[in-house]
């Protein structure tokens, strides 16, 4: 019979008779494994916690180190074992153990539970050698520099031994050097960066600002070097660090008919007991019958909460105090005027999404503006400019970043959702803060034709009584916070259904759904519990298969006071 040589090695074909004698071997692998097994969990289950397990449980573990129910038994041996014997004994039981698992751990470096175990053995062994924990974790990330369970182990070695962090600072840079896409290195460096640099002790997990200007320029050589690695990028959007605002409210609201005062914060608030708000009126506590949630059903925590007042007030002008903890708002609300916003912390709330200063971002966006001439289809410089430019100047470049969003769209169609959403929050922010920003602050807000997917900010809709989200492409809105809207207009969307929580709203008036895909009557029963409602529904597929007539004699059995305006 003929040999053939590859890559000059014989190859010998295989025989059926060689196939059926590595059969039986394996077959006879598995009923030792499973013998074995057996055992050891028959020994679990009488609770015997002896030498003999650890002998059954090695020879599973040896070639098959992921079983974690193994690790934990063995523990639970030692925990019995390590009382009864000296403590020099003690050491070499678990020195030996150590060993044990380092043999594991060349059979597989990514064993979850190899690396728990040896932390529980290193917390309890004698004179621990962290030393020789750390040159552990040099070599296996020699092996694989990104392997995360050994960064995670390494972690947990230098937080027990006390290492210098300026010299684990050090071998981060080493290991980024070697590969800029090593992500654990990037992570593990925020970690140590607040550290080695701290910025002081009012501003924690911050570091100095000539630390961060080096790291930036470092990232930046990572951007030049492989645009197209995301961990350098991520470690950037660390280094600009998100904004963590003080808790304040952004505004007050009222409706004096119905004895409401709406209260929006800058960022989600729980409210456990209306005790915890106080309302002043014009110079005297005034007594709240209920503070709810103004969310359908309830969001916990809430950014918008409702006082429901026990009287009316009649004045003229309300000059309103209120106060929740240590904050506290005075506002003065004149007659026909719904409510005031603090356009400042409107500005900080809808914009300011980091810490660093103007200066900074004005830097880096010119940086990966340059990068963008270079690479203009990189969509992680796409979005890192897009955030800067929000940043610097959200409203004066709307234009610019709403052009990023559609290059992202084109060049990350699998996100494509993602991307509309966001492009909707970034449109809805601008148009919230250029409209509600005047003074007095408007009645109407206008949100039409900005090609929406969603409606964010909801909460800020108790300041206007008309809303127009006409031709965008919204497929599903709540409207239950926008207690002081009368009339609303949804005209030109894909809407297949009457928007969730119409029939809340007891004080809307007008609702135009024209040109939308409302298809059939049923769609229709978001209605019941409205009053006193017009509703436009021109140009649906509904009137395709149903006459007029019997939409209109539809809405009545929901509603006798609802109309069909045609």
């Amino acid at each position: 019979r003929s040999l053939t040589k590859m890559h000059g090695r014989t190859k010998v074909p295989t025989t059926a008779e060689q196939d059926e004698t590595k059969r039986k071997e394996r077959d006879k692998k598995v009923k030792e494994y499973r013998e074995v097994t057996v055992k050891i969990y028959q020994k679990r289950s009488a609770g015997e916690c002896d030498t003999e397990v650890l002998a059954l449980t090695e020879e599973v573990l040896r070639p098959n180190p992921e079983i974690l129910t193994l690790w934990n038994y063995r523990r639970e041996v030692f925990q019995n074992l390590l009382p009864e014997i000296s403590k020099e004994e003690g050491r070499k039981t678990l020195s030996s153990e150590l060993d044990f698992l380092e043999a594991c751990l060349k059979v597989n470096p990514k064993a979850y539970g190899v690396w728990l175990h040896r932390e529980w053995v290193m917390l309890h062994i004698p004179d621990p050698d962290w030393k020789r924990e750390r040159n552990l974790c040099d070599l296996f990330l020699k092996y694989d520099e990104r392997n995360f369970h050994c960064w995670d182990y390494r972690r947990f070695v230098i937080r027990h031994c006390q290492l210098d962090t300026t010299e684990e600072f050090d071998f981060t840079f080493k290991k980024i050097a070697d590969n800029f896409s090593n992500y654990s290195a990037w992570h593990y460096r925020s970690k140590l960066l607040p550290l080695v640099h701290p910025a002081g002790p009012t501003d924690s997990g911050r570091a100095l600002r000539d630390a961060l200007d080096r790291e930036f320029e470092l990232v930046q050589n990572a951007f030049f070097t492989d645009p197209a690695d995301q961990s350098a990028w991520f470690y950037h959007q660390w280094l600009l660090g998100k904004a963590n605002h003080e808790m304040k409210i952004v505004g007050v609201s009222t409706n004096r008919g119905r004895r409401e005062v709406f209260i929006v914060f800058n960022q989600p608030v729980l409210i456990k007991q209306k005790s915890e708000l106080v309302l002043s009126v014009n110079g005297k506590t005034v007594a709240v019958d209920q503070c709810y949630n103004a969310f359908d059903p309830p969001v916990w925590p809430s950014p918008l909460w409702v006082c429901h007042l026990s009287e009316v007030i009649e004045d003229t002008i309300l000059n309103i105090s209120v106060q929740f903890g240590t904050i506290q708002k005075e506002i003065s609300i004149s007659q026909g005027r719904n409510g005031v916003i603090d356009v400042a912390i409107l500005r900080k709330t809808l914009f300011e999404h980091t810490t660093s200063p103007k200066d900074v971002l004005e830097r880096e966006l010119e940086m990966c503006l340059q990068l963008l001439e270079l690479e203009p289809e990189n969509k992680w410089c796409l979005l890192s400019t897009l955030m800067l430019y929000q940043g610097v100047a959200p409203c004066e470049k709307r234009e610019e970043i709403v052009e990023l969003f559609d290059r992202l769209v084109q060049v990350d169609s699998c996100r494509k959702g993602y991307y509309l959403d966001k492009r909707s929050k970034f449109i809805t922010s601008v148009a919230l803060f250029q409209q509600l920003s005047l003074q007095p602050c408007p009645r109407e807000l206008d949100l039409s034709n900005k090609g929406l997917t969603r409606l964010y900010h909801p909460e800020f809709l108790v300041f206007v009584n008309k809303v127009d989200l006409s031709e965008n492409r919204i497929e599903s809105i709540d409207v239950n916070v926008m207690s002081n809207v009368l009339e609303m207009v949804l005209d030109g969307n894909l809407l297949s259904a009457i928007p969730k929580g119409v029939g809340n709203l007891k004080h809307l008036t007008n609702l135009s759904l024209n040109n939308n895909k409302i298809s059939t009557l049923n769609s229709l029963n978001g209605l019941q519990g409205s009053s006193n409602l017009e509703v436009a529904l021109k140009g649906n597929p509904l009137f395709v298969t149903v006459t007029e007539e019997e939409v209109a004699k539809h809405l009545k059995t929901l509603n006798p006071n609802l109309k069909l305006v045609l």
